[in-house]
């Protein structure tokens, strides 16, 4: 699979649970698609990184069809805030110590 073009994409609201944001895509075929996302777990398949995740639609107005290329484009989205969180190299693992070493 080739590198995906993302579309450009906010955090936003979800009415439906003031406790949990949204992303909604602003620009391009899925504008207006809101969603947010759900458990998300990494996998390494051959030696990469494999993002699995869940979502719910939060707003899906125009009824743009919840295809590969759209899956795609959250799991993109996904990758890059990711990323952008935990680039710099810093291991967070010790930002959150297990709790069974204090028990």
């Amino acid at each position: 699979m080739g590198k995906i073009e993302l579309p450009e994409y906010r955090f936003a609201e979800n009415p439906s649970d003031d406790k949990t944001g949204a992303i909604r895509i602003s620009n391009g075929k899925f504008k207006g698609f809101t969603y947010q996302y759900g458990v998300v777990s990494l996998d390494e398949v051959n030696g990469s990184l494999k993002v699995n995740f869940t979502y719910d639609v939060v707003d899906n107005e125009k009824c743009h069809p919840i295809n590969q290329e759209l899956t795609n484009i959250m799991g993109g989205i996904l990758t890059k805030l990711i990323n952008e969180r935990y680039d710099d190299g810093s291991d967070y693992r010790n930002n959150y110590p297990d709790k069974s070493d204090s028990e």
